[in-house]
């Protein structure tokens, strides 16, 4: 991990000490802060480890509406439509679909027919999280089960909650590992996606 940086010597010759990642994907995984925060480590010279030698991770991150609308737009619309607009046979191979939609037509045409909305996506994942993060839910459930006591990485802090009872603060959970699940099959990705797939079967996911 370390090998992805400038070394310190080349900090200080540029008379900076601070570096970063855009757009580090992997973040929201529970296991990958917590690896970061041990393996970037510094014990001072009597191999003592305190507080003070633990690195800092600061996220900054966008507007959540903003990130999510412009990922759907990068992620899924313009891909989307360049299929469409630029299909060949094999892309039409791929997404046997394709054939039941027309050639020729705008972009503006496909958008509206033939893929689904922002506000579509989003209602869609709503239904699968406001049932997977109820209390007691699945991603409660699964989370603690996987990194929770007697021996998983976050063993000690699963403990110390259930010992503040009067705690109000939220559960620790995995949303992206325990709510979404596997791909089904070719034409649905991902669970959250399986009811919109069937109930507009000429919309492109």
């Amino acid at each position: 991990y370390l090998s992805h940086f400038p070394p310190v010597e080349t900090f200080l010759g540029r008379g900076a000490l601070l570096t970063g990642e855009s757009s580090p994907s992997y973040l929201p995984y529970p296991k990958v802060p917590h690896l970061i925060h041990e393996r970037m480590r510094v014990n001072d010279s009597n191999n003592i480890v305190s507080l003070n030698n633990f690195p800092a991770i600061i996220a900054l991150v966008r507007d959540p509406i903003s990130r999510a609308k412009s990922s759907f737009e990068y992620n899924y619309a313009q891909p989307a439509l360049e299929w469409l607009v630029n299909r060949t046979a094999r892309i039409e191979s791929l997404h046997p679909m394709l054939k039941r939609i027309p050639y020729g037509k705008s972009e503006s045409y496909y958008r509206e027919n033939h893929l689904f909305s922002f506000d579509e996506f989003v209602r869609a994942e709503l239904d699968v999280l406001r049932d997977c993060l109820k209390p007691g839910g699945l991603a409660e459930l699964k989370s603690r089960e996987k990194y929770g006591p007697p021996d998983g990485m976050f063993a000690d802090v699963f403990a110390l909650r259930d010992t503040m009872k009067e705690d109000a603060s939220f559960p620790l959970i995995n949303a992206d590992e325990f709510c979404y699940g596997e791909r089904i099959n070719s034409t649905i990705p991902l669970a959250q996606w399986e009811d919109i797939v069937q109930q507009y079967p000429d919309k492109i996911i």
